[in-house]
C-alpha cells in the first residue's frame, strides 16, 4: 500500500502532459490507442510521454525512498 501511495503522489507531481498520460494509463487502465484518440495524439507520442513519465517517477521514488526501492527489489 505504501508503494502505491508513493507512486500516486509521484504521478500527481508530474508536469503536464506526463501527469495526464500516466493517470489515463496507470490509474484509469486505458489502452494506448484510446488515450491517443481521446487526447488527439499519435500512439507513438503517448508511448514516448508514458516512458518519460515512468522514468521520472522511478527517479523520484529512488531519490526520496531508497529503502522502499531496495525492499521491493528483495521481493523479486
Amino acid at each position: 500500500q505504501h508503494l502505491y501511495d508513493v507512486s500516486l503522489s509521484a504521478i500527481n507531481n508530474l508536469k503536464e502532459p506526463y501527469k495526464t498520460v500516466m493517470i489515463e494509463r496507470e490509474v484509469n487502465r486505458k489502452q494506448l490507442d484510446t488515450i491517443a484518440e481521446e487526447l488527439g495524439w499519435n500512439t507513438s507520442t503517448v508511448k514516448t510521454r508514458l516512458r518519460k513519465a515512468r522514468k521520472d517517477i522511478a527517479e523520484n521514488i529512488k531519490t526520496k525512498y531508497p529503502d522502499l526501492v531496495s525492499s521491493y527489489n528483495e521481493l523479486e
